[in-house]
């Protein structure tokens, strides 16, 4: 009696008891049993199918099984990884369904499903069209609908999380790109604060595959949002609870996020471009870009010297334009009559600044620089031995504000600070040195 007999005279469900009491008693011979149920299970029949689907399933269950051995797992996972590409494609559609079952179950996926999850997907893309439930679909099309049903909002976020890790390295269409990008973005206001950076930080890194700039716009405007809906509640109460969490939560959970955008950006140059250009988009809107997470997320990827030039810029352009109209506002009733008061951007700063004593210090650097920048465009020159103001003198000011007002709140920027007034104060004896030496005297 060969294998085949021998297996088809046992009863599908010992045999996949079997499997799962030797797993679960620790036995070496487990892999091999598995391994000798696949070998016999090749003939092609419709119960040798069945046999081989349900013995990936079941294999697919004991890697979930609590402290079983590393070299175990290591083992069953290289089997069924081998196993993928010989299945016909409706009983493939079965085992990719039973990934969507376990993402709506459990609370993560783990990396060693994940890795079959991701070999399943790659393969299901590449078969042809076939029949299932009642609908004819290509492998293509099937790859998506079951990409869509584990991201989907009856599965966990710690599942989705690992999912997106997964997506970045399979092949997927435009169309499909911006499908799952839509319904990912659709989910931030539902991520809890401590799952939002590791959530975003995966969106941005499956950003390579396109949409970078869809990304960027949905993960600001999300802030944007949570700052007004904090600012809104939180007038009288600092500890006011947004959505989640309280306004320490909430910062810290911003200034992480910040801190992941900055580091995708160093791994994809194209993150920082795509960012500046969206910003320059908005220049003419200063109640935005000075809100505390696009000035802030900003001045940290000021830190990388390829968008330092385009940022800068456009933080100063949006300066002046508000600074223009309010100047045309102050001398026409009709214009203040006509176009809404702006917020004003000193107090934007100041509000960002404060946001940024939760731990935001990558942030800190791009304040100090940012504040000795516009100080130099904005400052009083001198032309013929005299001293003539800016026409813009407010953006003088607000770098004075920014260099004060980080002094006090960031210990680690102080020294740099000062050396640099003193620099001023010191080199520059042919031009004004007055506001650095006011500066000065408000922070020592």
């Amino acid at each position: 009696m060969d294998l085949a007999q021998v297996l088809e005279s046992v009863p599908l469900q010992e045999l996949l008891q079997t499997i799962q009491n030797k797993a679960k008693s620790g036995s070496k011979d487990v892999s091999s049993y598995i391994r000798a149920i696949f070998q016999g299970s090749m003939d092609g029949s419709d119960e040798s199918e069945k046999r081989f689907t349900e013995t990936f399933k079941s294999s697919l269950c004991i890697l979930q099984i609590p402290d079983l051995s590393v070299s175990l797992i290591s083992e069953i996972v290289n089997i069924l990884l081998l196993k993928v590409d010989m299945f016909h494609t409706s009983s493939l559609m079965k085992v990719a369904e039973f990934f969507v079952d376990h993402a709506k179950k459990a609370s993560n996926f783990g990396n060693k499903l994940l890795e079959i999850f991701s070999k399943v997907l790659s393969c299901l893309s590449h078969r042809d069209s076939i029949v299932y439930k009642g609908e004819e679909k290509s492998g293509a099309d099937l790859k998506k609908d079951i990409i869509m049903s584990v991201i989907s909002d009856d599965v966990n976020i710690s599942c989705i999380v690992e999912i997106i890790s997964v997506l970045k390295d399979i092949d997927l269409t435009e169309d499909e790109i911006k499908l799952i990008i839509d319904n990912l973005l659709k989910y931030l206001p539902s991520v809890d604060f401590i799952e939002l950076p590791s959530y975003i930080y995966q969106l941005l890194l499956l950003s390579s595959k396109g949409q970078r700039q869809k990304i960027l716009l949905g993960i600001i405007s999300y802030f944007i949002k949570q700052d007004g809906e904090f600012q809104q509640q939180g007038d009288d109460d600092s500890e006011t609870l947004i959505g989640n969490g309280n306004e320490i939560t909430y910062r810290q959970t911003e200034g992480t996020v910040i801190l992941m955008l900055s580091v995708s950006c160093r791994h994809d140059q194209t993150i920082g471009k795509e960012f500046a250009v969206l910003m320059k988009k908005v220049q003419h809107k200063a109640e935005v870009v000075f809100l505390p997470f696009p000035f802030a997320a900003s001045l940290s990827l000021s830190q990388i010297q390829s968008n330092r030039d385009d940022i800068f810029d456009t933080l100063k352009k949006s300066l002046t334009v508000t600074y223009q109209l309010k100047t045309k506002k102050d001398t026409s009733l009709w214009m203040r009559e006509m176009i809404p008061l702006n917020p004003s951007i000193l107090e934007l700063v100041k509000d960002a600044i404060r946001c940024s004593k939760y731990g935001w210090d990558h942030v800190c650097q791009g304040l100090v620089k940012f504040g000795f920048s516009i100080i130099d465009a904005f400052g009083p020159r001198s032309i013929g031995g005299n001293v003539v103001k800016s026409t813009s003198e407010e953006g003088c000011l607000l770098g004075s504000h920014i260099l004060r007002d980080t002094f006090k709140n960031h210990r680690v920027v102080r020294s740099d600070i000062l050396e640099q007034i003193l620099n001023q104060i010191v080199t520059k004896s042919q031009k004004p040195v007055k506001h650095y030496i006011d500066i000065l005297s408000q922070i020592v």
